[in-house]
């Protein structure tokens, strides 16, 4: 099936919607007509020039496919509608650089009597239902972050409260008993069913966060001007891109040997895991960091006790403690042992830092999850306010070892109470999970800012302001600002 092949968005961009590509047919008359067959004669191949068609405009694409961040997934559309396409990688709607791409590439429209609706088919029919824990900035593909008061309510994230970032629709998988996952290396390949991979291996259970790679992509902004993701859906993204779960599955140290053996005396950074999902995502991550001592990476099939739920990757997804959730692959039909990383858009043009190295782990963190932003909260009787948060390791995974508050920009601060109490009796040796933390604060009448910093076991602490990596990856001090309202 062809959306099992096709490739992302054409670049990060900006919601526009769907009514904004309509303004493309509105040219001069005196625009050249081509037909249904001259189109499809220019697909590309043995040196015609590559030509798509999108809502009656005819476009010449044969420079742009060299630059195209989607790589050559834009000639599954040559000679053809891309607009079927795109309703499955629906991002392209959200995209203003899109909307340049067209605008550049135009040389005429699709005559008339040529011209048909594309299928009508809707992708996203079956996708999930979502619940009010959610805070949305799009519907296709879904993406939400978790509601801050959500979080901050217990140890372990609810699943149906945990945030959700699809690159395209939730494949509709109807069981995990015929699911099976593919392992390739090289010209070797080997199956297994889920229930296979169950019965093979020992089930672990691994409490960890899991995050975005974006998350508080609105504080970068804030903190350290615009970033990558000005003009998208997503420059405002809050703090709630994350959430801390209890994963159980089968662990990749233990498969991953198995499967290659040649992983069994692994030495050198020279071998990659591609990891391959039934959306048609990939990514991939050096193996030393998926086999690492103490990394708990996971063939993951359940979270919080139950089945994965269908937009968290069911039956089965990878999940790497410590590195960028986009390298947790979810609905995984394949994993691959490479030579080199991953040649897909996500891992060749997107999720990359500054530098343009791969994001792939992930920073100390700690983060106020209240009071929220602009809220108005209550001062006790002296004069105090109470401010709560998590705090969680970057891939290190060196344990936390203290948060501080503040309520004068950093000029003193006070030690939070760390809850270790809660935290469960089989992950205080593997610390990948979060440390939920309260303090009182003294803030003046009228209120002000209140900041917090972690430090871990390494001697790290978090910055002021992290390093500017286009959005991704940012672990600057949390800093709400909030109105006081003096006690009574």
């Amino acid at each position: 099936m062809y959306l099992r092949r096709l490739g992302p968005t054409l670049a990060a961009g900006g919601a526009l919607g769907r009514a904004a590509y309509r303004q493309t047919t509105v040219r001069a008359k005196s625009e050249d007509t081509f037909s249904a067959d001259e189109l499809a004669a220019n697909d590309g191949t043995d040196g015609r020039p590559l030509w798509i068609s999108f809502r009656g405009a005819v476009h010449d694409v044969t420079a742009f496919a060299k630059e195209h961040p989607g790589g050559k997934f834009i000639e599954m559309a040559a000679g053809g509608d891309v607009e079927t396409f795109w309703r499955y990688w629906h991002y392209h709607f959200h995209s203003p650089k899109v909307q340049d791409a067209l605008q550049r590439t135009r040389i005429g429209l699709l005559a008339p009597t040529d011209r048909t609706d594309a299928d009508a088919e809707d992708p996203y029919h079956a996708d999930p239902p979502r619940g009010p824990a959610h805070v949305s900035y799009i519907a296709r593909p879904y993406n939400s972050e978790t509601d801050r008061k959500v979080l901050s309510a217990s140890y372990i994230t609810p699943t149906d409260a945990l945030y959700v970032r699809n690159h395209a629709p939730v494949p509709p998988i109807a069981d995990a008993a015929s699911h099976r996952v593919a392992f390739v290396d090289g010209e070797h390949e080997v199956s297994m069913s889920v229930p296979e991979l169950a019965s093979r291996f020992a089930s672990a259970t691994v409490t960890s966060i899991l995050q975005c790679a974006g998350n508080r992509a609105g504080d970068d902004a804030r903190d350290s001007g615009p970033n990558g993701f000005k003009g998208t859906p997503f420059e405002g993204i809050d703090c709630g891109m994350v959430g801390n779960v209890q994963w159980s599955g089968v662990r990749l140290a233990e498969l991953l040997p198995a499967m290659f053996p040649r992983l069994r005396n692994l030495t050198g950074d020279n071998l990659h895991i591609i990891f391959e999902g039934a959306d048609g995502y990939e990514s991939s991550t050096p193996a030393k960091m998926v086999l690492g001592d103490g990394a708990d990476c996971l063939l993951a099939t359940h979270m919080n006790g139950d089945a994965l739920a269908a937009d968290h990757g069911f039956p089965c997804r990878a999940l790497l403690p410590g590195i960028a959730g986009a390298r947790s692959v979810k609905w995984l039909t394949a994993i691959r042992l490479s030579e080199t990383p991953s040649a897909a858009p996500w891992n060749a043009a997107y999720y990359r830092q500054s530098d343009d190295a791969e994001v792939q782990a992930l920073p100390l963190q700690s983060i106020i999850l209240q009071p929220a932003p602009r809220e108005r909260v209550a001062a006790a009787a002296d004069g105090t306010v109470a401010v709560q948060g998590v705090a969680y390791p970057g891939a290190g995974g060196a344990a936390i070892k203290g948060v501080e508050v503040s309520a004068d920009d950093g000029k003193s601060w006070h030690a939070a109470t760390l809850l270790r109490d809660e935290v469960l009796k089989d992950d205080a040796t593997a610390p990948h999970h979060w440390l939920r933390w309260t303090a009182r604060l003294p803030l003046g009448a009228g209120g002000g800012a209140l900041c917090c910093r972690a430090s871990d076991a390494d001697g790290q602490t978090q910055p002021r302001v992290s390093t500017k990596h286009k959005g991704y990856l940012y672990n600057g001090w949390s800093r709400v600002e909030v109105t006081v309202t003096p006690s009574e």
